[in-house]
């Protein structure tokens, strides 16, 4: 068997290979959690407080987690458990609308909020009951801006009108809102966030970019993140009115770890706001959507900001909802658009079925 593990003092991979067990490739789910740590807890309200995503589960630090054996109890009684599936998590609704707002990204911050507040409510309007928006879409993506535009969503309020604008819209609208990202100020530090809000308007769970973009391509890319921003630290699952939504932020996409976790914890629908570039993003930014799907056989939905040809950096666009077979469900181009388009959860179990 190969037996992908993670090197925790660098994070690349290490490839064991031992050939007395079956030739099916796993994950040593210990080096996982080694390196990912707990699943990220939900957050109450702007509190900082965090509580349980399942209140009465056991503690993952002392539950390893495992893709091919973890299911609920509730869902199962016997020890003995397909490997070949995920846990089936029954979600609250089947079938909804999600609407992938790819906005334009201007340096005026107040006209960003508004901007998205619009393109928010009019998906609303059309019937979208989950809104995904892009990365970074209340700032330039620049490591100079993160600094200038960054909020501490934890104090709320008037110290993030971002997040406070989110959350109004959503429990006027009442629909759940995956808030693309922020630059989050947190201390001396500085994250890039995504925050989950529900239909009552509450900050359900914040999920902060653990695997930073650092790319160095002689001739036609250097950014690095890591100048600037900090990793965050935990993967975040979050139970919403429109199921279990696991969330990453771009870069998080490379590493299929990370959407088997989620997979192993009963998750729906894998969202990924996303700010791929021109060297990247033709090569890599359906493909790897794709391929998380069909990974787990779970739904994949991206959310770019629209390109902007005179900026710094100019995103790749093509927002995108891939299919649980890693079939493209709906896609755009480059431009502001918003897409809206139907999940249908029980294809889900159908297309494991046929696997």
């Amino acid at each position: 068997m190969s037996r992908v593990r993670f090197n925790t003092n660098d994070s690349t991979y290490v490839d064991d290979t031992s050939s007395d067990i079956d030739s099916n490739v796993q994950l040593d789910h210990e080096s996982l959690e080694r390196r990912y740590g707990d699943i990220n807890p939900n957050l109450d309200e702007y509190s900082g407080e965090e509580v349980e995503v399942n209140p009465g589960e056991e503690d993952l630090e002392d539950t390893p987690i495992s893709p091919v054996t973890e299911v609920p109890t509730e869902t199962t009684n016997s020890t003995e458990q397909n490997c070949g599936s995920p846990p089936h998590i029954p979600p609250t609704r089947e079938k909804f609308k999600i609407a992938l707002c790819q906005l334009s990204v201007a340096t005026d911050k107040e006209r960003n909020i508004a901007h998205a507040q619009q393109a928010i409510e009019d998906a609303a309007d059309k019937g979208a009951q989950l809104i995904l928006l892009p990365e970074i879409w209340n700032s330039p993506y620049s490591n100079d801006s993160f600094p200038v535009y960054a909020e501490d969503i934890d104090a709320g309020g008037d110290a993030s009108p971002s997040t406070r604008m989110l959350s109004e819209v959503s429990r006027s609208r009442k629909i759940t809102i995956i808030g693309g990202s922020i630059p989050e100020r947190s201390g001396d530090k500085l994250y890039n966030s995504c925050c989950v809000f529900g239909t009552d308007g509450k900050l359900l769970a914040k999920h902060r970019k653990i695997h930073l973009f650092d790319i160095d391509i002689p001739g036609k890319m250097t950014f690095k993140e890591s100048r600037t921003l900090t990793a965050g630290e935990r993967p975040t699952i979050v139970d919403t009115e429109v199921g279990r939504i696991g969330i990453g932020i771009c870069y998080d996409i490379r590493f299929q770890e990370l959407a088997a976790i989620y997979a192993a914890r009963g998750a729906h629908l894998l969202c990924y706001p996303g700010a791929f570039n021109m060297t990247t993003g033709p090569l890599h930014w359906e493909l790897l959507q794709r391929a998380r799907a069909a990974d787990c056989q779970l739904y994949v939905a991206t959310c770019s900001p629209a390109r902007d040809g005179g900026s710094s950096y100019v995103a790749w666009g093509h927002s995108t909802l891939v299919g649980p077979f890693g079939e493209v469900l709906v896609t755009t181009e480059h431009e502001e658009t918003t897409l809206i388009a139907e999940i249908d959860y029980s294809v889900i179990e159908q297309r494991r079925a046929y696997l």
